[in-house]
């Protein structure tokens, strides 16, 4: 098996950096269908949780589906490296410490 490095806990990551390795659960999962055309998908919404039950809001853009696409199932577990955070300017927010 792959050396994973450092896992770093949702609660502790920071948007001014990118150099984190996350463990997580896709808890929940959606498609948001392309403007114009409803059979393409423009991107994919998931709910992700870690170890100590943090959730946080992560999307895939279609540009990516190829690479990742067939690795994203709600109850599948991932890690993902060098993750791009930004706040969640949204209205309505899926995980309130987003």
């Amino acid at each position: 098996m792959e050396n994973q490095g450092d896992i770093t806990l949702l609660n502790d990551i920071d948007a001014l950096s990118t150099n984190y390795t996350i463990k997580v659960k896709i808890v929940s999962l959606w498609r948001k269908k392309m403007r114009g055309n409803e059979r393409e998908t423009y991107r994919i919404d998931m709910t992700l949780m870690d170890e100590m039950g943090t959730k946080i809001q992560a999307f895939y853009l279609h540009k990516l589906f190829p690479k990742f696409e067939r690795h994203l199932n709600v109850d599948e577990c991932l890690i993902i490296k060098r993750l791009s955070l930004a706040a969640n300017t949204a209205s309505f927010k899926i995980v309130p410490n987003n």
